[in-house]
């Protein structure tokens, strides 16, 4: 085992059944550092999305609650045992930057495009097949469900997965919070027995409206508490974090930019983060649509209006960030890469 450093003042022993790790909190850097490393977490992928010099994006979000710990003095005004949780076989004790750990089973997948190309067909192959047998899936189509082809977009959703993935797909329709009682309660209880919930493209800000004081977001949290698999793509991808970006409010509309609350359904699993897909937009052509159709210098500006202790997890397009809450592990598949960002830090994992 590897000494402790002179200013370590505190040393954790965290114990799964799967990894043993030996951490150190250190007072001169006001950060951690992983000493001895035993055993690997199996990974879904049998491997770690690295930023290419030896640290995974899993370091950085379950262990380190964002890109870097949080500022503060060296007595660091956090409490450093949060919990002590003993399950079964899962004992562990852990200093908490800002990240209050939870038990956590289940499967979050954020796409920044392509949820219905040939790119994530084995994507979804792969996680239904986390779900045992027979697996229920569905299509939740709130977040184009203003727009005149919603339908359309469900019944694509359906066949794409019937023909490319093999595996049937009904779909829950919540296009509006105005639903008929009969159709919601229909709607809702389909959603609570999902094991697979696919969201996809249209608004953010429109889907955040209809299920805010609804039981949507509740029951998303429940079912990937009990193992299920949140599939968040493009706009859905915008709504799961603390806060939403505006897409077309700022970009069509010609608002100023701003950011609106999201459902924050990320922070349920203890992380801090907005979530921002097609990170690396090039439909612009001659203008830049990078970072969700903002362009560097709107970007800028929104970074900058987000809390000090807030991350930013960009995701390019035809690329999915699998985060297994379980193992605490989280891989990347697609062709692109994931980058996370705070403030002037940033690192590009693929």
């Amino acid at each position: 085992m590897s000494s402790l450093p002179e200013n370590a003042f505190f040393k954790i022993d965290w114990r799964r059944r799967s990894a043993r790790f030996i951490l150190t909190l250190s007072m001169a850097s006001n950060s951690f550092t992983i000493l001895n490393r035993l055993s690997t977490s199996a990974s879904i992928c049998h491997c770690s999305a690295t930023d290419g010099r030896g640290t995974t994006l899993d370091d950085c979000l379950f262990r380190r609650g964002g890109v870097a710990p949080p500022n503060g003095s060296a007595l660091l005004y956090i409490h450093l045992i949060r919990h002590i949780i003993f399950s079964h076989h899962l004992h562990y004790a852990y200093a908490s930057f800002g990240l209050t750990m939870l038990r956590r089973k289940g499967v979050i997948v954020l796409m920044g495009s392509g949820e219905l190309t040939t790119t994530m067909v084995e994507v979804h192959k792969d996680m239904l097949a986390l779900l045992g047998d027979n697996p229920k899936a569905y299509f939740l189509d709130t977040p184009a469900g203003f727009q005149l082809n919603a339908d359309q977009l469900s019944q694509k959703a359906v066949e794409y997965f019937r023909v490319n993935v093999g595996h049937p797909m009904g779909v829950i329709s919540f296009k509006s919070r105005d639903l008929p009682r009969l159709e919601m309660e229909k709607a809702l209880h389909s959603l609570k027995e999902a094991d697979y919930i696919l969201v996809g493209p249209g608004s953010p800000t429109y889907a955040i409206r209809q299920w805010q004081n609804t039981a949507i977001p509740e029951i998303i949290k429940q079912r990937i508490h009990a193992g299920a698999c949140l599939v968040a793509a493009s706009a859905a991808a915008l709504t799961v974090g603390r806060f939403t970006l505006p897409v077309y409010e700022i970009y069509k509309v010609g608002q100023d930019v701003h950011w609106v609350e999201g459902l924050d359904i990320l922070g349920a699993f203890g992380f801090n983060l907005v979530v921002v897909p097609h990170w690396n937009n090039a439909e612009g052509g001659t203008h830049d649509t990078r970072f969700c159709f903002m362009g560097d210098l709107r970007f800028r500006k929104l970074e900058e209006m987000l809390p000090s202790d807030v991350s930013i997890l960009g995701l390019d397009e035809h690329t999915a960030c699998i985060i297994d809450l379980e193992h605490e592990d989280i891989s990347i598949r697609g062709i692109g890469s994931v980058t996370l960002r705070r403030q002037t830090l940033e690192r590009t994992f693929r």
